[in-house]
């Protein structure tokens, strides 16, 4: 089995932050990292339709361009399924696509126990999850964090887990 690896560039105009939306914007781009998008498993008729046409659909849901930020392809690539396509330190986003909604769906899991976690220490890992949707909007957003302890928390549960903590 073979999986699609895609990545792509963030960019921010620093020029926009000042700008009081009158004129033409000022434009300061610096370039702010990106993301890797892993779509795994590929069948040989998906193969076929990548060699054929490309990613016209998954280009149409990540790339995003604005007057503050944006986010491009600088390269896509079919690897081996068992394949690294990133560095230790740096958490993919898997992509899979849900045939009964007709939507793409993104997985993010950030694991914080590998060297350079940048989270508090009592988190595990973190999870995120999200529909893509055109022009690289992220609907159904959900953040979720494991902790050490095992719990699984919200985002919005933080703030009282570390405070009962501290107590």
């Amino acid at each position: 089995m073979s999986k699609l690896v895609i990545v792509t560039q963030h960019r921010e105009n620093y020029g926009a932050h000042d700008w009081n939306g009158e004129g033409s914007c000022p434009q300061y781009w610096k370039m702010k990292g990106g993301n890797t998008y892993v779509v795994e498993q590929l069948s040989e008729r998906s193969l076929d339709k990548i060699a054929r046409d490309g990613i016209p659909q998954l280009s149409l849901l990540i790339e995003s361009r604005g007057q503050y930020f944006e986010e491009y392809i600088i390269d896509w690539e079919i690897r081996e399924d068992d394949a690294t396509v990133t560095e230790e330190w740096e958490s993919h986003i898997t992509l899979s696509y849900d045939s009964e909604s007709q939507n793409w769906c993104a997985e993010r899991i950030t694991d914080n126990t590998r060297s350079g976690g940048y989270l508090r220490r009592e988190i595990q890992t973190q999870t995120e999850q999200f529909t893509l949707a055109p022009a690289g909007e992220r609907t159904d957003y959900c953040n979720t964090y494991t902790m050490v302890s095992g719990e699984v928390l919200q985002y919005s549960e933080l703030e009282q887990y570390f405070k009962q903590l501290e107590a």
